[in-house]
């Protein structure tokens, strides 16, 4: 099992981006990365990679039948007690029905979907004593990664 260690989340994304950006181009995606160069938080890093993946490949998902520009943007904000890292998409809303349960198991919106992938991720933040959420609206949809600080 990974051990915590201190990254920088910025340079985390960034690794994850290099193996998702021939999707992007391929779907003709237009990326925004909006973090400060200093954005540490202590994680076991294979997980956190798994999680950053799995929204990012969501959010491609997503966009796939938008006739729009398609857009994602990466961004954070802070307080006191906590990082939060927002991973955000415009594409559509996600139904209601689904959202009501969105992070349980075999839950899916899409016809090729497990249902596993936001489960196993929101199980990951909670074992970094971290949170994950959610909001989706018809213009815009966005997770928020919620990282404790020390």
């Amino acid at each position: 099992m990974d051990r915590f260690v201190w990254i920088n989340l910025r340079e985390q994304i960034h690794s994850v981006l290099v193996l998702i950006n021939p999707l992007l181009i391929n779907n003709n995606i237009e990326l925004t990365v909006d973090l400060p160069e200093e954005l540490a938080v202590c994680v076991q890093k294979t997980p956190i990679q798994q999680v950053l993946s799995n929204l990012l490949n969501n959010s491609i998902d997503a966009l796939g039948n938008v006739s729009r520009e398609k857009r994602i943007w990466i961004s954070s904000d802070e307080d006191e007690q906590w990082i939060y890292l927002k991973i955000a998409n415009n594409g559509p809303k996600i139904p209601d029905d689904i959202q009501r349960k969105l992070f349980q198991p075999f839950v899916t919106g899409r016809e090729h979907g497990t249902g596993l992938g936001l489960t196993i991720c929101k199980k990951i933040m909670e074992n970094h004593k971290g949170n994950m959420f959610f909001r989706s609206t018809d213009n815009e949809t966005v997770f928020i990664l919620g990282f404790k600080k020390p």
